[in-house]
């Protein structure tokens, strides 16, 4: 059949746009539609731009305006970063899914430096982690703007509910964290999860 691969050619691996067969050497691209929210269906773009402008927002209202330590800032984005690009593999049901690493490092930043400076370090390692762990179709915009935006409304969740619990940012007394850092991690995994 015209345009199709020959399933016993080992190299034939597609059809390509123009109805041709592609070879499995052949990098596939993805074209601009793809890098666009435009091929999924209305629901996921309204879900996706809708935590887009959620996560937006939480930036925007609770920038930080001054950097109170920059040194721990500096080693505790230095952290973030570094752990971002590692992850674990937690099983869901039949399927599996991946945290990443720096979860423990976006939670430390919170409780040493605060919800504001948590979030945009947590969104710096989601934008590291798009960038690192990237396909060979490339990076798609929309999934990177996306992952920065959830995990900082999973910062701002989490610091909403370690701060119900009783948690507090600065020097930390370790008789008064349990309930916070359990409530507080569950938030962060649970927010990470649903998002």
């Amino acid at each position: 059949v015209q345009g199709r691969p020959d399933p016993s050619r080992p190299e034939a691996a597609g059809v390509g746009e123009d109805g041709q067969a592609i070879a499995a050497s052949t990098p596939i691209r993805a074209t601009a539609a793809d890098r666009t929210t435009a091929r999924l269906p209305w629901v996921a773009r309204l879900y996706v731009g809708g935590v887009i402008l959620l996560g937006l927002a939480a930036a925007a209202m609770s920038f930080p305006l001054a950097i109170p330590q920059p040194m721990l800032s500096a080693a505790m984005l230095a952290l973030v970063l570094m752990t971002s690009t590692l992850k674990v593999s937690l099983p869901v049901g039949p399927t599996s899914a991946t945290m990443s690493v720096s979860f423990m490092a976006d939670f430390m930043a919170l409780m040493l430096l605060g919800p504001q400076q948590a979030m945009l370090m947590a969104g710096a390692g989601a934008l590291t982690q798009c960038v690192v762990n990237r396909t060979k179709r490339g990076i798609l915009a929309y999934r990177v703007v996306f992952s920065v935006a959830a995990l900082i409304i999973t910062v701002q969740v989490t610091s909403l509910v370690y701060a119900w619990l009783g948690g507090h940012t600065g020097l930390i007394e370790p008789s008064d964290l349990a309930k916070p850092i359990v409530g507080g991690s569950m938030a962060y995994f649970l927010c990470n999860t649903l998002l």
